[in-house]
């Protein structure tokens, strides 16, 4: 399975919302359309004063090949890439492709919390990887309680990427409501995943999942 993640900033002076009703309300259909992925994704992020995106796509292809080929730029450009999202869309959009593992399989709850994480400069990879999905999810996991609901926790972390990426993995972790939230957040203990990981303040989101394929 190819998952490949679109994180998308607006360029200056495009409205957050205007971008969202284009995203919605065109482009999805014409992503459909124009790659036909087989699982696809998009998370519309709140707005703080400081967020660096607007929202994130998850496309996935179970066969690599063809979805790698669908990303390949055509003349004239397929709609997806000249509807109003992409006009819309700055330069602060990020793309990488990722391995999904759903450590947790609860229900896609209504109310989705998504962390970008970058791998301390420096720190092998695969030591990254490893606390990752070894110690600091299984941590999470466990801190997590039934009677805050649904909860599903997935992470995606990025292939083939320089030491020096902005981000090398995604967590989505997806809950009955905020409350929830905010209650296995403040449950969760330390693990020593700040000594292989940074999390910036700007790189934590909420918002709400549109679940298209």
């Amino acid at each position: 399975m190819l998952k490949r993640i679109f994180a998308v900033r607006r360029r200056d002076g495009v409205d957050h919302d205007k971008l969202v009703a284009a995203w919605e309300g065109e482009h999805v259909a014409n992503v459909v359309a124009d790659m036909d992925p087989d699982r696809y994704a998009v998370t519309f992020f709140r707005q703080r004063p400081d967020s660096i995106f607007d929202g994130m796509a998850a496309l996935g292809f179970e066969d690599g090949a063809r979805g790698r080929a669908q990303f390949t730029p055509t003349d004239p450009p397929r709609a997806s890439a000249s509807d109003e999202l992409s006009r819309s869309a700055g330069k602060g959009t990020f793309i990488f492709d990722a391995t999904e593992r759903v450590m947790a399989d609860g229900p896609r709850g209504p109310f989705k919390s998504v962390v970008f994480v970058t791998k301390k400069p420096g720190v092998p990879m695969a030591d990254f990887a490893g606390h990752w999905l070894e110690v600091h999810a299984p941590n999470a996991i466990n801190s997590s309680d039934t009677a805050d609901g649904g909860f599903r926790y997935v992470t995606s972390i990025g292939h083939d990427l320089p030491d020096d990426a902005r981000f090398h993995g995604i967590t989505e972790v997806y809950y009955d409501n905020s409350a929830a939230w905010k209650a296995h957040g403040a449950r969760i203990r330390p693990d020593g995943f700040d000594e292989v990981a940074i999390v910036a303040p700007d790189a934590f989101f909420v918002g709400r999942e549109l679940l298209v394929r």
